[in-house]
């Protein structure tokens, strides 16, 4: 993430103080950042706030002041996330996952859902406003899989089970694998699909049965002390 309100175009605050702008790491150089589309617009709102070397009609470019560098810190753990009956609910969780930390999210149809289809674009924009909001750098990276059988290998899975021997609490993580958390659909998951589990590891979350977008929030702040 480059940009941000200026106070002058000699001078920088921190991120908080700032309004900040979003765009692709290929519109930025040396010298310059371009912003198009709905960052565009913003920005040639506020341009008294930025050093703006060109505004057009579809693009502006403003001069890079400072740079400051954002680690990645959760890189090696994706979220898999049910489709929702409640689209609020749904985008709520997912607010609170970016603004957390969590950039690698994949949501899932299961087979008991009531709800089949999400607007991924929509999804986008709603995680990009929650990185802004937080003050991280890193963009949300949002797929969307039919089914659990079209999940992505090579990560070690994890699934919460109130039944679980451990808890998530005592699960010994390490830092060079790929993990990814799978939060259980509305209706629980079928038999079918317990069975693409059968080597997956399972923890517990609390005692309490939650719903599944307190799941995520939960899980979600645990893991941002113990990883």
């Amino acid at each position: 993430m480059k940009g941000g309100k200026l106070n002058s175009c000699s001078s920088w605050t921190y991120p908080s103080d700032n309004d900040l702008f979003y765009t692709p790491p290929e519109n930025v150089n040396s010298k310059n950042v371009t912003l198009f589309e709905d960052e565009h617009h913003h920005l040639s709102r506020d341009v008294h706030q930025v050093c703006i070397e060109a505004i057009g009609k579809t693009e502006s470019t403003a001069r890079i002041m400072n740079t400051f560098y954002e680690e990645e810190r959760f890189a090696n753990i994706t979220f898999y996330l049910p489709v929702l009956k409640s689209s609020d609910r749904l985008e709520f969780a997912l607010e609170k996952l970016v603004e957390l930390g969590f950039v690698n999210i994949c949501f899932y149809k299961a087979d008991k859902a009531v709800k089949q289809s999400i607007s991924i674009p929509r999804m986008e924009k709603i995680a990009l406003h929650a990185l802004k909001q937080s003050l991280h750098a890193h963009k949300a990276k949002i797929e969307m899989a039919q089914s659990l059988k079209k999940l992505n290998g090579g990560k070690q899975f994890i699934l919460f089970s109130q039944e679980a021997p451990i808890s998530i609490s005592d699960f010994s993580f390490d830092v060079s694998k790929e993990y990814a958390f799978v939060i259980g659909p509305e209706g629980g998951f079928s038999d079918r699909e317990m069975a693409l589990f059968q080597t997956s590891e399972t923890v517990t979350l609390t005692s309490q049965r939650l719903r599944s977008e307190t799941a995520i929030i939960y899980a979600a702040s645990l893991l941002t002390k113990l990883i």
